[in-house]
């Protein structure tokens, strides 16, 4: 009985609770502002308390500098949506019934989890592990069902945890201010370190200084176009009016009225003089703020390429974007975490040790280009035709279901195929021997090229194409009687020219391959035999 209930015990403790265990309290949106009056020695203070674990302020600043700088929020967003468009997939890590079966019911799971409203779905949760970019760390409740199934997920906010006394983040309670530990295989806990420790690997530790500078520059900046971008009214007045007090306050009255552009009155005696500096521009603030803003992209995209700066394929298109390596790396990384935490638990719930733990793929390969894979189909095919009509390259029947297959096209018809096992597999190519003959047969001058023709499957009905491929067989027949009377009347003077200038007329309508092919055949053996001068 004792064996038993330590059983129980500690099957109880693996077996995650199901329904939600973390909720948050009212109490949990009201929080200091850390960016608010930042400086550089405000930034000093956070990194340091962060360095030693108490990473709330920290993770405060990433929260509010991905909301308030238009330049990391941009950034950041364009990184997000580049993870959460990677397609993804489950595969079976074996090839038993089970390992496909499991597989099958996770990515069903996965792709149907979430309610939207109380519970997130997997689109969501990735985009919540990926938040561990800027404080370093994120952590996720899994949402399990009674059985064991996957009901959805939720986030915790990142300033609801501490690194007080781990270096893996526990949970902030008001009964327990410095953390409790989280219980297994209900959480997923993200780590992103450079260092080894969560609370100085994340990008917040670069952006803070950034934002700081920025904000320190805005201000200059604002104060510059306050003094040298607005006019500045000046009153002069006699001493008697200067004295008078109902009578400067009228004036002063009057001065403001002119609007946010202020003033100032003086007696007649007072000399004034607005003292400027030597440069008027501004430039010097907005290179400064366009630096930081190049540094802040650089660091969350791994490019300074901007809107502002295009021009040529790099700029114009590629601006904005994530780094394929860097986008590679995310998803890879979100991979491992969810391979690594959420997979197993899920396997051996369902399906305990009947079946292997299905792989979760994220296919971030980049996009093909598909130009440049058209060009490089047209260049190999034009070079498969050329090989075919010199007879080097035989067409088979395994060659067109390739074809086929690598154009996207059809698969064979019974026609097609029943032509292929009348030639037995293979396809002699038209050529002018092939062409040769004498008598009404398959070697009858021409009849090779009607022969291809319906060995391919073509309608019985003549079309445009075939009443001007049977025009051209006609025209040519006199030519291919046998090799001494083609070599005989190439020989004569006009006899190409003649071939030449009919041709035109029928490529409008004729198989352009076809006809190329006689026409090689014909003129290639005519300036054989007349030594280069034949066609003359």
């Amino acid at each position: 009985m004792i064996i038993k209930n330590i059983f129980r015990s500690a099957l109880s403790a693996l077996r995650p609770a199901p329904g939600v265990l973390t909720h948050a309290e009212q109490s949990d949106r009201v929080i200091d502002d850390p960016a608010r009056g930042i400086t550089p020695d405000r930034v000093d203070a956070i990194m340091s308390a962060a360095d030693g674990g108490d990473v709330r302020d920290q993770a405060l600043l990433s929260m509010i500098l991905a909301e308030r700088d238009h330049t990391a929020g941009h950034a950041l967003e364009t990184r997000r949506n580049a993870l959460l468009g990677v397609p993804w997939h489950v595969d079976a890590a074996g090839e038993r019934a089970e390992d496909k079966r499991a597989a099958e019911l996770l990515e069903k799971q996965l792709r149907n989890c979430g309610d939207g409203r109380d519970v997130d779905g997997f689109y969501q949760l990735i985009g919540g592990l990926f938040s561990a970019l800027l404080p370093g760390y994120a952590v996720a409740e899994i949402v399990w069902t009674p059985g064991g199934g996957l009901d959805g997920f939720q986030t915790l906010p990142a300033e609801a945890l501490t690194l007080a006394d781990s270096q893996v983040p526990r949970l902030v309670t008001l009964a327990e201010p410095r953390g409790v530990e989280l219980p297994p295989n209900k959480f997923i806990i993200a780590v992103r370190s450079r260092s080894g420790d969560p609370a100085r690997g994340g990008l917040i530790r670069p952006l803070a200084w950034l934002y700081c500078f920025g904000q320190v520059g805005v201000k200059d900046m604002l104060a510059f176009v306050e003094r040298f971008g607005m006019p500045f009214l000046l009153t002069k007045v006699n001493e008697t009016t200067y004295n008078d007090a109902a009578r400067m306050s009228r004036l002063k009255r009057l001065v403001r009225s002119f609007g946010p552009c202020g003033g100032g009155i003086f007696t007649e005696a007072v000399q004034a003089e607005l003292l400027q500096a030597a440069n008027t521009s501004g430039d010097v603030y907005f290179r400064l703020l366009e630096y930081l803003d190049a540094a802040k992209t650089k660091v969350i995209l791994g490019q300074t390429a901007s809107s502002s700066a295009g021009g040529g394929l790099s700029n114009d298109g590629e601006q904005g974007k994530v780094r394929q390596d860097i986008l590679e790396s995310d998803a890879a990384w979100v991979a491992s975490v969810l391979q690594g935490q959420l997979l197993p638990v899920w396997t051996r719930l369902n399906f305990g040790d009947a079946a292997q733990v299905p792989r979760l793929v994220f296919d971030a390969a980049p996009p093909e280009d598909v130009v440049r894979h058209n060009q490089a189909l047209q260049s190999r095919y034009e070079a498969m035709g050329i090989a075919v009509r010199a007879g080097v390259l035989t067409p088979t029947a395994e060659i067109e279901s390739d074809v086929r297959r690598e154009l996207k096209l059809p698969e064979m018809s019974g026609a097609a195929a029943a032509a292929w096992d009348d030639s037995k597999g293979v396809r002699l190519p038209v050529t002018l021997q092939s062409a040769l003959g004498s008598g009404g047969g398959a070697g009858t001058p021409g009849a090779a090229l009607s022969l291809e023709r319906s060995a391919a499957g073509a309608p019985a009905s003549p079309g445009p194409d075939d009443t001007a491929l049977k025009a051209f067989d006609a025209f040519v027949a006199p030519l291919l009687g046998d090799v001494d009377a083609i070599l005989a009347m190439a020989d004569k003077d006009g006899a190409l020219r003649l071939l030449q200038k009919k041709l035109p007329g029928l490529t409008g309508t004729a198989d352009v391959d076809r006809l190329a092919a006689y026409m090689e055949r014909s003129i290639n053996g005519a300036l054989k035999a007349g030594g280069g001068n034949g066609g003359k």
